[in-house]
C-alpha cells in the first residue's frame, strides 16, 4: 500500500493442499501502479510476519484461520483482519483445469 494513503498491506496464504486462492487468483490481469511510496516500519513488519508464516507452514504448526487466507494488515490502527478469497476455477496456476 501506498504510504501516502495509509499504513498497511496484505500477505496471502498459499500452498497446493489449501481451497484458497493463489496469488495469480487474486491479481490476474491488474496493473499494479508504480511510484508508490513505501515505509520501511511497515515493509519491515510485513516481512517479519511472512517470513514467521512461512516457517510456520513449513514446519507444520501453521493453522488456517477457516477458509481465511489472505492476511491485512493496518498499521495505524494495530490491526489484522483475514479474508476468504477463493480460487478461480480459471486460474493458471491452481484453477480447477489443473486438478
Amino acid at each position: 500500500m501506498d504510504a501516502r494513503r495509509g499504513l498497511g498491506g496484505w500477505i496471502l496464504v498459499w500452498h497446493p493442499e489449501f481451497k484458497g486462492a493463489c496469488f495469480h487468483c487474486l491479481h490476474s490481469g491488474v496493473q499494479m501502479p508504480r511510484g508508490e511510496i513505501l515505509s520501511l516500519p511497515v515493509t519491515n513488519s510485513l516481512g517479519a510476519m511472512a517470513a514467521n508464516l512461512t516457517l510456520q507452514l513449513l514446519d507444520g504448526t501453521f493453522q488456517l484461520l477457516g477458509e481465511r487466507n489472505l492476511l491485512y494488515f493496518d498499521l495505524a490502527k494495530y490491526s489484522i483482519e483475514a479474508l476468504p478469497v477463493d480460487r478461480r476455477k480459471d486460474c493458471d496456476i491452481c484453477g480447477a483445469r489443473n486438478k
